[in-house]
């Protein structure tokens, strides 16, 4: 069984810019409506000192940490990967956004809401409230044996063993700013990491309005 992840990055508009549950939850969900409408019905627990989330979903287990530094844990069959998140020594403690949501402000402009999906998958969004925001955002990967990580010509990833068996895969990342329009964004990866390059210009502020 191979995993699945998908990066992606958006601006908060002007009105959404606060870092309060709703407005974060509004952000993602006027980005990218059919993630958050195909989250996954598990139950979010952000009061513990574990997992927010720890749930099995189409025969993948996942948990998503109340504490960032715990990175997010993907596993299936004999395959476990451990996506470690962006800023996490800076973050503050996931909040529970809705069922199969968190979030986690990184407190230097931006925030990070995964969302567990229905069909075991992951999507980590990166939301920007400013253009004062860090431009990369950085996702090293754990895995249990000895694991390369492969650039595709599309922008896709996948991590795969030293037989070439595919693990995990990363969709092409994509990136909206405050008015719905895409901008630039890539994914680089480097042996076990990953980071996404948001193009954020003085032209495409977030989460300004041209």
């Amino acid at each position: 069984m191979s995993l699945a992840l998908t990066v992606a990055c958006t601006g908060a508009i002007p009105a959404l810019a606060s870092t309060s549950t709703d407005d974060t939850l509004s952000a993602v969900t006027a980005a990218t409506s059919e993630t958050v409408a195909a989250a996954a019905s598990v139950a979010v627990d952000a009061t513990g000192d574990n997992n927010a989330i720890d749930a099995t979903l189409a025969g993948v287990d996942l948990t998503v940490p109340v504490d960032a530094t715990d990175g997010i844990s993907i596993s299936g069959d004999s395959d476990a990967v451990t996506i470690e998140l962006p800023f996490a020594e800076k973050a503050d403690d996931a909040v529970a956004e809705k069922p199969g949501v968190v979030s986690y402000d990184n407190n230097n402009g931006s925030s990070t809401v995964p969302v567990v999906q229905k069909d075991g998958s992951v999507q980590i969004n990166t939301l920007i409230a400013n253009e004062n925001a860090p431009k990369r955002y950085d996702y090293q990967l754990t895995a249990e044996s000895e694991q390369t990580l492969h650039l595709t010509e599309n922008g896709s990833d996948y991590l795969a063993t030293t037989d070439g068996k595919p693990t995990l895969y990363i969709a092409a990342p994509w990136a909206k700013d405050a008015n719905g329009s895409s901008y630039s964004h890539s994914l680089r990866g480097h042996r076990h990491d990953a980071h996404s390059v948001c193009g954020l210009h003085q032209e495409r502020c977030l989460p300004c309005r041209r």
